[in-house]
């Protein structure tokens, strides 16, 4: 049997005879899906989940926007089409990250006499049609309606330096600083660094672009993924109106191409939080008819057969045909009384991410083949003070101020409280002289509710009532509502030590007995 120490098995029931595979010697995965690509790429190509066919959505059908909380795993989708790419002869990826991509030089490529906000969808078509011409490029079954006209085209923006897109911050500044002939076309676009006041409008140039992509005629299909949203601090109008611009001229390319039946489409990795925050009238209708949105929590109540315990069971299996289940073959069957998987379950978010990783750091102290509750405990403790609370701080990051973000987990830490009404902690603020963190309050605790750190409780008013916690991770549609009791997510209670009023109570009243 596997190596399961003897405590184990007499607490488990193993459906099958196992080798000596040890849990803390199975691949999870990576925090990073650009790390796991580098360290580990079959997890990304054979240990890939797709529980709602998203893939096959974004290679046959109309959807191109990708909408997840930090964590679902947006970035490891495009990486894996990049990677089923290399599988496939009839299916070209390009994968692109914004990281980088300096917004006020996109804003200034174009030269019209039209607002800033206006500017990006004609910025951002020269990009896109630039990485679809790139892609295009190398399929050798391609045929072009007019040969002359595209090779041309193909052969000045090579000559240019425009072409291959390598890096979309490098185009940017490449198209910024270059003076362009194309004579053939019978149009010159003047850019040139020493006369920033006469460059001609790329939107010229960019019409007769659209026309050569949309003559092209192939049987593979070209997928342009354009990642790195999740990195952006969006602290700024301008960020805000340059990704509106992008996933706008997004839709009306792939809506062009698909009218000329142009195997070429833009799919767009976002954050659903940052997505919600894009100004625009058409935000809503993009999202309703063009969004694939990633959800991992199963409302079904049966955690064995979520899909974040699939997920990791398939990268289990991938690396030892022997493991089946991880947590009935490696787990004990309660943890701290309570069954061990929801338990585990709910100190995520219901992201892979938080998942793998808090398998990582019981994984990391664990001593023999099972993790025993000793492991357990620590990992746990480990997994929220060195990677949830962290987490949690880089994803507020934009919503609210780097220092604010730190002074109001050191307040909660004092507060000491899992459970509290508002009212509560404004109150302490201000005995505290945090007038300002009080002042901005509702502002804070909204930002903490979106990113999952706090939920609201509340009583139901049926025949026999209770309690009803609600959390944006298991409800995307929840906001934060101030007249309902805080309740701070299991994770961050233990990583700031936080506890039910009844316990500091209790300790109080201890304290004072010793006395």
């Amino acid at each position: 049997m596997m190596g399961i120490c003897s405590g184990c098995f007499n607490r488990r029931r193993p459906s099958v005879l196992l080798s000596r595979v040890g849990f803390k010697d199975i691949p999870f995965g990576f925090a990073s899906a650009e790390v796991e690509s580098a360290e580990s790429p079959s997890l990304l190509l054979e240990g890939f989940l797709d529980p709602g066919g998203v893939v096959p959505a974004l290679l046959e059908g109309r959807k191109f926007l990708v909408l997840g909380p930090k964590g679902a795993g947006k970035s490891a989708l495009g990486i894996h089409l990049a990677m089923l790419s290399e599988t496939r002869h009839d299916v070209f990826v390009s994968l692109q990250f914004l990281g980088d991509l300096s917004y006020g030089t996109l804003g200034e490529l174009i030269r019209d006499d039209i607002e800033l906000e206006l500017r990006y969808p004609k910025a951002w078509t020269w990009l896109l049609l630039l990485s679809a011409l790139d892609t295009l490029a190398l399929d050798e079954g391609l045929l072009w309606e007019d040969p002359s006209t595209a090779l041309a085209a193909v052969k000045i923006l090579r000559r240019e330096g425009l072409l291959p897109v390598d890096n979309l911050s490098r185009l940017v500044g490449m198209s910024s600083n270059r003076r362009i002939e194309l004579s053939g076309w019978g149009v010159t676009l003047a850019s040139s660094s020493n006369q920033p006041r006469g460059r001609l409008s790329l939107g010229v140039l960019s019409e007769h672009l659209k026309q050569v992509v949309a003559s092209a005629r192939t049987d593979s299909t070209h997928i342009i993924v354009i990642d790195g949203l999740d990195d952006i601090l969006l602290s700024d109008n301008v960020q805000l109106h340059a990704l509106s611009g992008l996933i706008l001229e997004a839709s009306r390319l792939n809506q062009y191409f698909r009218m000329n039946a142009t195997n070429v489409k833009i799919v767009v990795l976002c954050r659903t939080d940052i997505f919600e925050r894009l100004p625009g009238p058409n935000q809503n209708k993009i999202r309703q008819d063009l969004a694939i949105e990633i959800n991992w929590f199963d409302e079904s109540g049966d955690p064995a057969s979520s899909n974040l315990v699939q997920l990791v069971n398939l990268r289990a299996n991938h690396y030892s045909s022997t493991i089946e289940d991880v947590f009935t073959q490696c787990f004990p069957e309660k943890i701290r009384g309570a069954p061990a998987l929801p338990r585990l379950l709910r100190l995520t978010r219901h992201t892979p991410r938080d998942f793998i990783q808090l398998l990582r750091h019981i994984q990391e102290r664990t001593i023999g083949l099972c993790p025993r509750d000793k492991a357990i405990r620590a990992g746990v403790r480990a997994y929220a003070e060195k990677y949830f609370l962290p987490e949690l701080r880089n994803e507020l990051q934009g919503a609210l101020v780097l220092d604010e973000i730190d002074e109001v987990f050191r307040m909660l830490r004092q507060f000491h409280l899992r459970r509290f009404w508002q009212h509560e902690f404004e109150d302490f603020l201000q005995s505290r002289g945090r007038d300002q963190l009080a002042a901005r309050l509702d502002t804070i605790l909204s930002a903490l509710f979106n990113s999952c750190a706090i939920g609201n409780s509340s009583r139901s008013e049926l025949d026999e009532p209770t309690v009803i916690t609600s959390f944006k991770h298991r409800s995307a549609a929840a906001s934060y509502n101030s007249h309902e009791q805080v309740v701070c997510h299991v994770a961050l209670s233990i990583a700031l030590q936080l506890v039910h009023k009844r316990q500091l109570e209790s300790k109080a009243s201890k304290k004072k007995r010793k006395r």
